[in-house]
């Protein structure tokens, strides 16, 4: 019966390669290996078609060689390091279609380096301890509210200065061990208009004064009891649209 089959298989191949018949004619127990391949040779896409059963690493060699788009179609077992290596080289959202086999630090560093989008294709998880610094400090400038479900062990200061200075209501979430006056500073340095965000109860003359400082027109922003003689002074001689902002005992 096997011979029988194997000689009807071959006859039909002989008749597709002569174009006397297509693949769709032919019977799924008579079609093999080779006969899916020509076919494949033919028309790409028909290993997308194909049985898995009938799936050899020849022709997976060959549909990855022709066509490295179809990478993702390619069963686990037939894929190679090599393979792998080339797919995510030439496309970094290939990563999510290597077998967790063949990942590696540098794979994973390439593609967290070169796509903003490697949250998508990489967890946080499976990479390596040398590069989780690198994974939350990339995510948490893509999305500053990332910080909010990032693993607290590996975010530093600088993390949510930068995550608010993009995202200022996240100030409101900040871990009690960041909420003092240095902090603050550090934020108002690269952004001033912070101080009109400030969270009340930390409130201090220094933030107001160096806010004052790298912006004058923030002055707006002041409570009455942070303006200071200097800076009604200042408002008289260089902002006088403000001077309804000095407080009375300085006013002449």
């Amino acid at each position: 019966m096997k011979l029988i089959s194997k000689i009807k298989s071959n006859n039909y191949l002989k008749k597709l390669k002569s174009n006397k018949i297509d693949i769709k004619d032919i019977k799924e127990r008579y079609l093999t290996s080779e006969i899916c391949l020509y076919e494949i040779m033919k028309h790409i896409n028909y290993f997308r078609m194909m049985s898995k059963r009938l799936i050899t690493q020849d022709i997976c060699f060959y549909v990855f060689d022709n066509c490295i788009e179809y990478f993702e179609f390619i069963p686990d077992e037939f894929k190679t390091k090599e393979m792998c290596i080339k797919a995510v080289s030439n496309n970094y959202y290939n990563i999510k279609y290597v077998p967790l086999k063949f990942r590696d630090d540098e794979m994973y560093y390439n593609v967290i380096s070169n796509t903003d989008d490697f949250i998508n294709v990489i967890t946080f998880e499976e990479i390596g301890e040398s590069l989780k610094r690198l994974y939350i400090d990339k995510a948490i400038k893509r999305n500053p509210n990332y910080i909010l479900k990032a693993d607290n062990n590996y975010i530093l200061e600088y993390n949510w200065i930068e995550a608010i200075n993009s995202k200022e209501n996240l100030v409101f979430n900040l871990p009690e061990i960041y909420k003092n006056n240095n902090f603050f500073k550090k934020i108002i340095e690269v952004n001033p208009e912070f101080i009109s965000k400030m969270p009340l109860d930390q409130l201090s003359q220094n933030l107001f004064d160096l806010s004052f400082k790298k912006n004058p027109n923030l002055i707006k922003y002041f409570p009455d009891q942070f303006i200071t003689p200097e800076m009604a002074e200042y408002i008289k001689n260089y902002l006088p649209q403000y001077k309804k902002r000095i407080p009375l005992r300085y006013q002449d």
